[in-house]
């Protein structure tokens, strides 16, 4: 087979739009070397149905535990699986009318409980100090160099008493300071609604993150670099 064949069942599959030939695409395109099996199957983990049709057929896999997906997202997709994910719900919430208003809610709730605030912290991000920060860890994922890393570990240490709630910006901040895999599944993890339980062992991620995730992991386009071509920012100096 060659790239024509590639072609073909490309072809084949956006004429039709089945699964069955979206799934033929995908196992000649790894076979191809062109898709890495890993990516395939984390977007099967996203909830891609091609993705799992592709996995079953091959003998993975699709239904792990909650507990092992978990693992599998850190190890196969690190930081920057991590951080795109949370990126698609912080975009969500900043765009949110109530932003400003949620944020003084957490504000005023941490000053009423004494000892949840952090000693010369830094004062809270502005909208508009959110937003930068999370255009900084953009750049980063399109260009991981040192200078884009110091440049949005800088944001991200502006985070200060923000990082005690659940706010996904916050989260991102904290995945991209992660030393470890147990330090950016704690990051990762806390800010998702997927924590598996003994009566609850099933992982689903919100459209908008598998949104953000698939067309990355299966490299039919990448949000991150059209949100940035978007604003007229090149990825890198």
């Amino acid at each position: 087979m060659t790239d024509s064949r590639l072609q073909q069942l490309k072809r084949a599959w956006e004429a039709s739009g089945s699964v069955e030939d979206e799934t033929a695409y995908l196992r000649e395109r790894v076979r191809a070397g062109d898709l890495t099996e890993e990516r395939v199957e984390l977007a099967a983990y996203c909830g891609h149905t091609a993705s799992r049709l592709y996995l079953s057929v091959k003998g993975g896999a699709p239904d792990r535990s909650a507990r092992e997906i978990r693992s599998r997202l850190i190890r196969l997709g690190g930081k920057p699986l991590a951080m795109r994910a949370l990126l698609a719900m912080a975009w969500r919430d900043w765009a949110n009318p109530r932003w400003v208003e949620l944020r003084e809610e957490d504000e005023a709730l941490l000053e009423r409980h004494e000892g949840l605030l952090e000693a010369n912290a830094p004062p809270w991000q502005s909208r508009e100090q959110e937003q930068a920060m999370l255009r900084s860890f953009e750049r980063w994922l399109l260009d991981p160099s040192e200078k884009r890393l110091a440049a949005a570990l800088e944001l991200a240490g502006r985070c200060g008493d923000q990082r005690l709630f659940r706010s996904s910006a916050a989260a991102a901040a904290r995945v991209l300071e992660a030393n470890s895999e147990d330090a950016l599944a704690e990051a990762f993890f806390r800010r998702l609604s997927v924590t598996p339980s003994p009566r609850d062992d099933t992982f689903t991620l919100k459209p908008d993150q598998a949104d953000e995730l698939v067309p990355w992991l299966l490299g039919y386009s990448d949000p991150v670099a059209e949100r940035v071509a978007e604003r007229g920012q090149r990825p890198s100096p």
